[in-house]
């Protein structure tokens, strides 16, 4: 796991997971967004796969929150500060 300052743009995000003791999301490249990982759940949206994942940065380049593309054009943003946040990556 990497704190959002240690994010840097060599760095590509493949996928985001919310986990606190009520529920469990998951977004990940290329699939559906997930609201329960033990049973495989989606969100109930109409929204398709996720096409992509990236920071987005206050005037002091800190990252603030990510945004979440779906296929169909929609986006949800995740606060950086979010409790249970786990950021996924690759090196480029």
């Amino acid at each position: 796991m990497i704190k959002t300052c240690e994010l840097s743009e060599k760095m590509e995000i493949t996928g985001i997971e919310i986990e606190t003791p009520y529920y469990h999301r998951t977004y990940f490249v290329g699939n559906w967004a997930e609201y329960d990982n033990a049973n495989r759940s989606r969100i109930p949206l109409k929204t398709g796969a996720i096409s992509r994942i990236y920071p987005i940065y206050d005037n002091y380049k800190c990252i603030v929150s990510y945004g979440i593309d779906f296929e169909s054009g929609e986006c949800v943003e995740v606060m950086a500060e979010t409790i249970g946040l786990i950021i996924h990556y690759r090196k480029r």
